[in-house]
């Protein structure tokens, strides 16, 4: 019985271990690779459980075992948190779900935390969003109807564009120019190729941008995959380390019980400071949880 469990375990390891090293190796243009990264930190943390009854029960060599899949996890999640106390702005994307019909619990969380600048995702009921309260309070707005798209902010909006599935916003913050992007990204489960063609129009505007922006939205990916490394080399995710989850939300049933995976974020570059990052983990009737997050511009 003790040798079939070793056999277990070993099998376990190396193919981990296999995987992780391709994982560093190559691209995710190959589905099997693509696919675990998206539930990685669960395999990574079910592996620690295994490795200490490995080394409890059948031998410490199994400690090696453990070194990529902890170069993967470490790779995928950044643990370095500003914080400040200077004069910041507050930030938050909220992708609505394109059928839900109830914003009500959607602007209760806006006006909990009362943001400068919000970016909305999936809105199909763009009158659901005509509050008194959201159009006295954010004077300024613009939007990509067709795609769902909305930027609410308090500074004044001097320009809009959109591109692919995409809305960018110029606004004037104490005479600073700062772009904002608003995504809703494709999905790159099946048609990677695709994805990566659109990825990669995405990232050549956002390089482009001023020397000050914002991007934030649903993007469908997790840190663990190559598009969120290719965008971390010029802006900084302002919700790093453990920050939470945002999918599935309790407005999806299979996130009655809770969220699983990371695929909302805040990007910043320019600013001095991110800080004060969450997920915010409340009633909702959409299937992602908003993210909050304050920069310094």
């Amino acid at each position: 019985m003790k040798k079939l469990k070793n056999k277990i375990y070993l099998f376990y390891f190396s193919f981990l271990n296999v995987w992780c090293l391709l994982k560093l190796l190559i691209s995710e243009d190959y589905i099997l690779i693509r696919w675990p990264s998206y539930f990685f930190d669960f395999i990574f943390v079910s592996s620690l459980f295994f490795l200490i009854f490995s080394i409890k029960f059948i031998s410490k060599i199994y400690l090696l075992f453990i070194i990529l899949p902890f170069l993967v996890f470490i790779d995928g999640n950044k643990f370095k948190v500003d914080s400040v106390n200077e004069k910041s702005i507050k930030i938050l994307t909220y992708s609505v779900m394109g059928r839900n019909m109830d914003y009500d619990p959607i602007i209760d969380a806006i006006k909990s935390e009362e943001p400068d600048i919000i970016f909305l995702q999936e809105v199909n009921f763009p009158n659901k969003i005509n509050t008194e309260w959201l159009n006295d309070n954010y004077l300024f707005r613009s939007e990509r109807l067709e795609s769902g798209l909305i930027i609410l902010s308090k500074f004044e909006i001097i320009s809009h564009d959109y591109f692919q599935n995409a809305l960018k916003s110029t606004v004037l913050i104490d005479g600073k120019l700062v772009d904002l992007f608003n995504i809703h990204s494709i999905r790159s489960i099946f048609n990677y190729e695709r994805y990566k063609k659109y990825t990669d129009s995405l990232l050549i505007n956002f390089i482009n941008a001023s020397e000050i922006a914002i991007v934030a939205g649903d993007f469908n990916m997790v840190p663990h995959n190559d598009f969120y490394k290719k965008i971390t080399e010029y802006y900084k995710d302002t919700c790093t380390g453990i920050c939470g989850y945002t999918f599935p939300a309790s407005g999806r049933k299979i996130g009655a019980f809770a969220p699983f995976l990371r695929i909302d974020y805040i990007f910043s570059r320019g600013t001095r400071c991110a800080y004060g990052s969450k997920v915010l983990i409340e009633k909702t009737s959409s299937d992602h949880y908003p993210i909050v997050s304050n920069v310094c511009v």
